[in-house]
């Protein structure tokens, strides 16, 4: 099921209206892109109480405006899955999971977060 997902996420970019690494210039992409790091440990930490109380809409909140300021924060993308996923959001949560995984995020840091315990079990 699992690989199903992945596969699923892959080949689904154009669906969502997603742009794909085959459609950017390599050269133009490789230049700004930074290493991948999906669970920076700072923001873990000063999202704690929120995640803690689920107040998951004012992690997200926070995320949507440091990409806006930064569109080089590819973690934001998955840190975002990770919150619509805690919300049950499962379509929004598969969105921004094929984002980060657009940007490099790994397949095994999917596999192993508990944020994504309810995407394991959905027929996406």
């Amino acid at each position: 099921m699992i690989v199903l997902i992945l596969l699923f996420l892959v080949l689904s970019c154009p669906l969502f209206g997603q742009d794909t690494l085959s459609t950017a210039n390599p050269a133009t992409f490789l230049e700004g892109l930074k290493p991948f790091v999906p669970n920076p440990p700072e923001f873990l930490e000063e999202i704690k109480p929120y995640r803690n109380k689920k107040e998951y809409d004012a992690v997200i909140a926070d995320l949507q405006q440091r990409i806006q300021n930064d569109t080089s924060q590819y973690w934001c993308y998955y840190q975002l899955a990770c919150m619509y996923s805690l919300k049950q959001d499962t379509t929004q949560a598969f969105v921004y999971l094929h984002k980060a995984l657009n940007y490099g995020v790994r397949a095994e840091d999917v596999l192993s977060d508990t944020d994504f315990q309810n995407l394991h079990n959905t027929g996406h």
